[in-house]
């Protein structure tokens, strides 16, 4: 009787540099996307504190009567979320007096982004060498008031 080879079982050296060269673009593109979506986040998170920052100032408002709301028209006040550790926020509080018996109240909450290699979770500070950009929301509301004249 003849003999007869087995078989070859397992995978050969060329369908494994295969497998893993195509593994291996996949998990770069999926590292990229993933970049992608905590600079997103980041930015969402920054935004979301930001208005929440101008809502807050607008409620404190409502609650004071229209001579005092008068007299906030030009204020900055420089918030860091969280408290002593977190990204500086600047409020900015515009009082309009010209619409007669109406007070239009503007709360601008803007905030700074470093985008570079050498900024560390997209605040500037120092050691960033990368692009400073200024971000902002803004929030408008109008108060009646029958005393104000």
């Amino acid at each position: 009787m003849a003999r007869s080879t087995p078989p070859p079982r397992g995978f050969g050296t060329i369908e494994i540099l295969v497998a893993l060269s195509l593994f291996s673009t996949v998990v770069l593109s999926l590292g990229g996307l993933f970049l992608l979506a905590l600079s997103s986040g980041a930015s969402a998170e920054s935004a979301s504190i930001a208005s929440n920052l101008a809502r807050a100032r607008l409620e404190v408002l409502h609650s004071l009567p229209p001579s005092v709301i008068i007299g906030e028209d030009g204020r900055i006040v420089v918030e860091q979320v969280p408290p002593g550790q977190g990204r500086p926020y600047t409020v900015h509080t515009n009082v309009d007096t010209s619409t007669p018996g109406f007070l239009d109240i503007t709360v601008t909450v803007s905030w700074q982004v470093a985008y570079g290699s050498a900024c560390a979770a997209g605040t500037a500070g120092t050691g960033c060498a990368g692009k400073v950009v200024t971000q902002s929301r803004t929030l408008e509301t109008r108060i009646g008031s029958e005393q104000y004249p």
